[in-house]
């Protein structure tokens, strides 16, 4: 049983770009977001999730991307959560887990992302 059905998938896989890391510049390198995620900032870690969830300026690495979400979702970011919540769900990236994709979804659920929060309530 999938928690989001495949539209709402597809639907917040193109929402994911209103979640694009804010902080992703020109002059941002992935060396300066490895630097302060290996530092233990959340955004960062999100950030860095981010960019080797979708190959941009590093090459696609869906372990690399699972495994810096996860830093970021365990510190309390909504956005890593979902995506998490996402990625068990589908099996993407994890082994599919929906007792898991259920905990990462009801943690963003309790967040102040209102992007987040809405996309839990589709489950």
């Amino acid at each position: 049983m999938n928690f989001l059905p495949r539209t709402w998938s597809h639907l917040l896989a193109v929402a994911s770009l209103v979640w694009r890391p804010l902080s992703l510049q020109a002059e941002d390198t992935i060396e300066e977001f490895r630097a302060k995620a290996e530092q233990g900032d959340a955004q960062a870690q999100f950030n860095l999730g981010f960019c080797y969830d979708n190959g941009m300026g590093v090459v696609k690495d869906e372990a690399e991307a699972v495994k810096w979400y996860r830093k970021a979702a365990e510190q309390g970011d909504a956005k890593a959560q979902v995506h998490l919540g996402i990625w068990y769900d589908d099996g993407t990236g994890v082994v599919k887990d929906e007792a898991k994709a259920a905990k990462w979804y009801r943690k963003a659920q309790g967040s102040s992302c209102l992007a987040c929060g809405t996309a839990v309530n589709f489950c």
